[in-house]
């Protein structure tokens, strides 16, 4: 441990529910679809690592090899191989793991949206010292959240009952009221399970301004690439 606060990401190839709607990812290849997922964990870990006083705890399952992914460089970041099981068991073990090792503030990113900036990492962790038994969320739909950020382990946390909804840890928020935390919610933000929502990104991406510091650059490359590829409506100029 360098630092007392983590962020925790996990490098991993989700799940998503397809449909026969007309959005432009509903029947895009698997192949294509990675891609715009490996961006995504590219542009969060570049974010991640420029937040100031924190360590960044990268965990990977075999579809993220190493060497498919830039590490910024640097000594706060950790690189470990996720366990095989269900999503919720392993985002509850990276978390017990961060805090075996003394870290004071964990923030758990559940889910790869690029858009989580600078500001909303550090507000997760700077909110934390307004109470002693709270949690700051980046909630999504369906009572889901995108980001997690605690002072204190909570066993069984990310699976118990409720389990995993489409590989995503559900019923987080039940437990956290079930244990008398105070929930601090920061803007919400979406999940990319479903085609919509990932066009969703793709149109949230080009209205953002490309010079700014948290910029997703990899992310908005990828869907240029796609447009370009498949003659879609160009929404990146």
């Amino acid at each position: 441990m360098k630092n007392q606060n983590a962020i925790i990401l996990f490098a991993r190839t989700p799940e998503i529910t397809r449909s026969g709607g007309s959005e432009p990812f509903a029947a895009l290849p698997w192949d294509d679809l990675d891609s715009v997922f490996h961006a995504c964990v590219g542009d969060l870990l570049h974010t991640a690592a420029s937040v100031p006083e924190t360590d960044v705890l990268l965990y990977r399952n075999a579809q993220f090899p190493a060497e498919r992914l830039i590490v910024p460089a640097g000594n706060g970041i950790r690189q470990f191989d996720m366990v095989q099981g269900d999503f919720g068991e392993c985002v509850q073990q990276a978390v017990e793991g961060a805090f075996l090792e003394y870290y004071h503030r964990v923030v758990v990113v559940v889910e790869n949206n690029p858009l989580l900036d600078r500001d909303v990492f550090r507000l997760a962790t700077d909110q934390l010292g307004v109470e002693d038994d709270c949690a700051v969320i980046t909630p999504a739909d369906d009572e889901r959240i995108v980001l997690i950020s605690l002072k204190a382990n909570y066993p069984s946390l990310f699976f118990g009952k409720g389990g995993s909804h489409v590989g995503r840890p559900s019923g987080v928020l039940a437990r956290l009221c079930e244990l008398n935390v105070m929930v601090f919610p920061t803007q919400p933000s979406f999940m990319l399970d479903t085609p919509a929502n990932i066009d969703r990104l793709r149109e949230e991406v080009a209205g953002r301004d490309p010079g700014s510091p948290d910029f997703p650059k990899r992310t908005s490359a990828v869907f240029r690439t796609l447009e370009k590829k498949y003659k879609w409506r160009k929404t990146h100029t």
